[in-house]
């Protein structure tokens, strides 16, 4: 099943529309349950005479338009509605809408889940409180600002704010939609909150980056009286990652230590990050050593932990017991184990991880994967063979990478090789004053006067 974008456009002028509808569409209507067949409304829907092989008594079984429903969402995708909501709607009621939208969005197809809350909206099926968190759930994976706020008033004009589910759907869309603030409106509206609900605000800041916010969030949210769950703490460790709170973060870690709350993978590796972003391997260390359970991720922020802390041996061998230990890495672990090259300057080390990214793991490496191995190579002063890398690299070279290798043709006096790094910047470009202020320290290096006033 595949998306085009005049179905996704049409589907998201629908959502806008919410807001404001038009007066035919005003009177919603609902029903508790589905009604009996009509044999020409069914003819219409699947094409046989009755629903005689598909029904329990009168009635049709509702696992069966379940079916019918979405066999006709895939396809009436590319239509502006769908034919079995217009014909069929007397077999279709909220709970069945409700079911194929959480399907729809648990398997990540949420521009068809959006869909479905279209249609219903067009044949009059009234949505309940139990439609918009799913509905909002693919709200947030698109991440359009504007279909949240649609939403949000329709919510509004149908009674729902002061629901406390639907508001924490809400305010978890806007968060991930990149708007804190109307996140903070909805959450102050609130007349009812809970943990979730103070979670998803905790988030809202930390993924906009309001890192002080995010503690001072919590903070409220102690002297309210609301216990933290461990989604909580995974945030305002976060938060305190990006801070380099390190006292604030020893006392989350002393309050898992002293609570119920187990130190379950997703907390552990946040504790983890924490530590190795705030400098302090030895008790990122023992955060790893203590967990039971550890995923592919918890790996790759210890090894990167070890790497940006100057530990580039320690990465490697992290590198090393994970995949002994049947831990398959992926391109974020590359990531981290390459960066630690770098800082080391492993050059053979180097070399011989991202040969084993294609050649035993089958990762096609990143433009980051690129940029390190350009960046070794050119510190080690092996300007010739970082080049011939660039050069002959599956990806376009981006400013990354031939800033890379100017600064090795700058740390090793190659002003010919770093001309030409500085050609090609100027090429991508044009309009970055950084590159000319490069192109002048170049020349001021070789004496170059006269090319420095061109």
């Amino acid at each position: 099943m595949k998306w085009s974008l005049k179905s996704v456009s049409r589907t998201s002028k629908s959502l806008l529309r919410l807001a404001n509808p038009a007066p035919s569409t005003c009177s919603l209507s609902s029903s508790s349950a589905l009604p009996e067949t009509s044999s020409e409304t069914w003819s219409r829907c699947t094409g046989s005479a009755g629903p005689g092989n598909y029904a329990n008594g009168d009635r049709i079984t509702k696992d069966y338009v379940t079916k019918l429903v979405g066999r006709s969402i895939r396809a009436d995708w590319s239509r502006p509605r769908a034919p079995v909501f217009a014909h069929c709607v007397e077999f279709i009621d909220v709970e069945l809408c409700n079911s194929v939208i959480r399907h729809y969005a648990d398997q990540k197809r949420h521009w068809h889940s959006l869909f479905v809350f279209t249609q219903m909206h067009m044949v009059g099926i009234r949505p309940n409180s139990s439609t918009f968190p799913a509905v909002l759930k693919s709200i947030s994976r698109v991440c359009l600002r504007e279909i949240c706020n649609s939403i949000h008033a329709f919510v509004t004009k149908m009674g729902f704010e002061r629901d406390v589910y639907v508001s924490s759907s809400l305010l978890n869309a806007y968060s991930v939609c990149s708007s804190a603030k109307d996140a903070r409106k909805v959450f102050d509206a609130m007349p009812e909150r809970n943990s979730v609900s103070w979670n998803a605000l905790i988030t809202s800041c930390t993924h906009n980056r309001k890192f002080i916010e995010a503690i001072d969030v919590f903070r409220e949210m102690q002297a309210c009286g609301v216990p933290p769950t461990a989604v909580t703490m995974v945030g305002i460790l976060s938060a305190c990652a990006h801070l380099g709170a390190l006292r604030q973060g020893r006392w989350i870690h002393e309050y898992i230590n002293c609570s119920s709350l187990n130190l379950n993978v997703f907390l552990g590796t946040a504790l983890i990050d924490m530590y190795a972003k705030c400098g302090v391997v030895k008790e990122m260390e023992e955060v790893f050593d203590a967990m039971k359970v550890r995923n592919v991720y918890t790996w790759n922020v210890l090894i990167s932990g070890f790497g940006m802390n100057g530990c580039g041996n320690a990465a490697l061998n992290a590198f090393d017991r994970m995949v002994k230990e049947k831990f398959r890495p992926d391109g974020l672990t590359f990531l981290g184990v390459l960066c630690a090259c770098c800082h080391e300057g492993l050059v053979d080390s180097g070399r011989r991880y991202f040969s084993s990214m294609t050649e035993k793991f089958r990762i096609h490496p990143w433009i980051e994967h690129y940029g390190c191995m350009v960046d070794l190579l050119s510190r080690a002063g092996l300007l010739v063979e970082a080049l011939d890398l660039i050069e002959n690299m599956k990806l376009r070279p981006d400013p990354i990478i031939w800033r890379a290798l100017l600064g090795g043709c700058r740390i090793h006096g190659n002003t010919e090789m770093g001309e030409y790094a500085i050609r090609k910047l100027l090429a991508i470009e044009p309009g970055n004053a950084e590159n000319y202020v490069l192109l002048s320290k170049l020349f001021a290096q070789d004496r170059r006067w006269a090319d420095m006033e061109i």
